[in-house]
């Protein structure tokens, strides 16, 4: 969106629907989020990457926790190195980089950094 006017609300919804979303409906698109590659050491805090074996792990400063529905669990170190699939939209991480601050589960917060 390069028209140099501001990004309204209709605009953004409609960008971050196609960076997350296949088309389709139903289970049939909802089981096939889009995700993208980046550098673990270029994610902000906020970030939801893909990890192969434990699925969706929220980013903070010093440690990944893994999504439950019953909130975020499982404080593991979170690596310095190395490329990841991300879940979180490019528009949402841009937002995040920013200074956009999400509000986060309160599990997020009750972890110390376990071992690996």
């Amino acid at each position: 969106m390069s028209s140099g006017r501001p990004l309204g609300a209709e605009d953004l919804n409609r960008s971050l629907a196609s960076e997350r979303l296949r088309p389709g409906r139903g289970l049939e698109r909802a089981a096939d989020r889009i995700l993208w590659t980046s550098t673990i050491a270029a994610l902000p805090v906020g970030t939801v990457i893909v990890h192969r074996s434990l699925g969706p792990q929220l980013l903070l400063e010093d440690r990944l926790l893994s999504f439950t529905f019953a909130g975020w669990e499982q404080s593991r170190p979170r690596p310095t190195s190395g490329e990841v699939p991300v879940l979180t939209p490019p528009t949402s991480v841009a937002a995040l980089r920013h200074g956009f601050e999400p509000v986060l589960h309160p599990s997020a917060w009750g972890f110390e950094t376990a071992g690996p």
